[in-house]
């Protein structure tokens, strides 16, 4: 089958979303024999077309020069996807063969999704990651814009089919955009690494060491997680943030501030084995996110054997438990985030039980194990549309 994904972000460019959607392509490719082409967002003068070395055909749309950040977009790159993306297709559509459009993130790609599907005259279901839904947290407010309430619930509506990556995600467009559409909720999968998953072994050792693997943006909340660690005796842990974002230098200030300099190390943007080798190296992971509409590190995390401290708000509360693999607090709240890392540092067989299961429970989501429910829905579509026809 010929799958056409529609997303503006894709690796190297973005953040979990892309990532989540590469593995997607990769395992569909692998285990269920289809033809994958991406149209994704590019930075330059000429649109590029290539195979990457997963045997996937690229096409990045040029939507800026240059590109402030590589972890974040400016709303006129999206704006700019959308419209170079449909007039791509459109200039080339006698060119074009696909049995069906999959699209990721109703903003800012829906629009693009929905108006390619209607030049090819191909069915297009549409992926919802959360991030895109709604702003954050969930529980205090939902959209402020009526346009893009309105575009988000007519995208939905008139999509072939809609998955989300979380209960989450669901619940928060069907009690926002009071839409009526099924939803389809399918995690994104883990695609484990080449290296063989790390035996562990239980230490009490102190210092403890902490790392967080994110993008350094607001969402993430990092203030909250300086703050928290600042708390306690700085003798009994260290921080490494793995990631590079618009917020590093006022994280970096921060602290300063909190006169916590020389135990928080700041590794940047790194290659994938480099980022399992910090994520070895630890003992805890620590992410105090405002909202995760899933959280893909929370698999690389479980994958590598670490307990949780996370927040309990997002899709991340489908398969982290309190007590069992995590420690969840509530958004926002550095006293009980410092609280929670504490027990993690001073329960050194806590740790060690919590990996162990985290181990156990990220093999159910291996994507090779779920791909077979993006297939589903992927041909479900297209069979009934040659029905139609």
């Amino acid at each position: 089958m010929k799958l056409l994904i529609v997303i503006y972000e894709y690796p190297p460019i973005g953040g979990g979303g892309g990532v989540a959607a590469e593995q997607i392509a990769c395992s569909l490719m692998k285990t269920r024999d289809y033809k994958v082409t991406v149209l994704t967002a590019g930075v330059g003068a000429k649109i590029t077309k290539y195979v990457d070395e997963k045997g996937i055909e690229i096409i990045r749309i040029p939507c800026s020069k240059k590109r402030k950040h590589r972890s974040s977009a400016s709303f006129g790159f999206m704006l700019t996807y959308i419209f170079k993306s449909i007039y791509h297709v459109w200039k080339k559509k006698k060119e074009l063969n696909f049995d069906i459009i999959h699209t990721h993130f109703a903003i800012p790609t829906g629009p693009a999704g929905f108006v390619i599907s209607k030049i090819l005259k191909k069915p297009n279901v549409l992926t919802l990651h959360g991030g895109e839904l709604f702003k954050q947290p969930l529980e205090i407010q939902g959209y402020e814009n009526f346009f893009i309430d309105k575009t988000v619930k007519y995208l939905i509506e008139k999509a072939a089919a809609v998955t989300s990556n979380s209960f989450d995600t669901k619940k928060a467009a069907h009690l926002f955009l009071k839409t009526q559409k099924d939803i389809n909720v399918v995690t994104l999968g883990f695609l484990p690494p080449q290296t063989g998953m790390p035996v562990l072994k239980k230490s009490a050792n102190k210092p403890v060491h902490l790392v967080m693997v994110s993008r350094l943006v607001p969402r993430k909340d990092l203030k909250t997680l300086l703050e928290a660690v600042a708390i306690i005796s700085h003798d009994q842990w260290t921080l490494t943030l793995v990631g590079d974002g618009p917020e590093q230098k006022f994280l970096e200030k921060k602290c300063d501030e909190l006169g916590i300099r020389e135990q928080v190390f700041f590794v940047g943007y790194v290659s994938e084995e480099e980022k399992y080798n910090c994520l070895k190296r630890a003992d805890v992971f620590v992410l105090p996110s405002l909202h995760e509409g899933l959280g893909l590190v929370y698999f690389e995390a479980m994958y590598c054997g670490l307990p949780i401290v996370t927040t309990n708000n997002g899709g991340q509360t489908d398969f982290l438990d309190e007590q069992t693999n995590a420690l969840l607090t509530p958004i926002q709240d550095v006293s009980c985030f410092s609280k929670a890392i504490l027990f993690a540092i001073e329960n050194p067989t806590w740790r060690y039980e919590c990996g162990i299961r985290n181990q156990e429970k990220i093999k159910t989501l291996f994507i090779d194990n779920i791909i077979h429910e993006y297939d589903d829905v992927l041909r479900a579509v297209v069979n009934e549309q040659k029905k139609g026809t």
